[in-house]
């Protein structure tokens, strides 16, 4: 049987994954693309994605079957703006992953794509990893039930 501390630590596991992916990232970004850092980046990346609609998933199992209910949940300030930061990292980690997939195409069919944009690359990883540290914040507190409605 599943108990919510199983689901809890899932949850919690998968943002692990997450940030160890983004600081991936970001570290291998600083130095120059070649073939092989464009194939490891865009694998590092597909990584990062799965295990966010992982942490989305968990996070709404939790919220329906798992924890305090959903009117606990959907009652927070502190839940509604996790989930409204989730959707802006969300949004902002479109462009990264685009980029490192046709890098990855670039150079697997041969040609040398332009890479110049890895330093912009690395500030929309550092806005990301800085809203994942804002939803740990939020989830915390959540945890506590500060912010309330009522």
């Amino acid at each position: 049987m599943i108990t919510p501390a199983l689901m809890a630590s899932l949850h919690h596991l998968l943002f692990f994954i997450i940030i160890a992916s983004l600081v991936a990232e970001l570290i291998l970004l600083a130095r120059p693309i070649d073939a092989a850092l464009a194939k490891r980046l865009a694998r590092i990346d597909m990584h990062y994605g799965i295990s966010a609609m992982a942490v989305l998933a968990v996070g709404f199992m939790r919220v329906f079957m798992y924890e305090k209910g959903e009117a606990f949940y959907f009652g927070n300030a502190f839940f509604h703006l996790k989930i409204g930061i989730f959707a802006v990292v969300g949004i902002a980690s479109i462009y990264p992953t685009v980029l490192l997939i046709r890098w990855y195409r670039a150079f697997r069919s041969g040609q040398t794509p332009d890479t110049s944009r890895a330093p912009l690359l690395r500030k929309l990883v550092i806005v990301e990893l800085a809203g994942v540290g804002l939803m740990l914040v939020c989830a915390a507190l959540m945890a506590r039930g500060v912010g309330m409605f009522r």
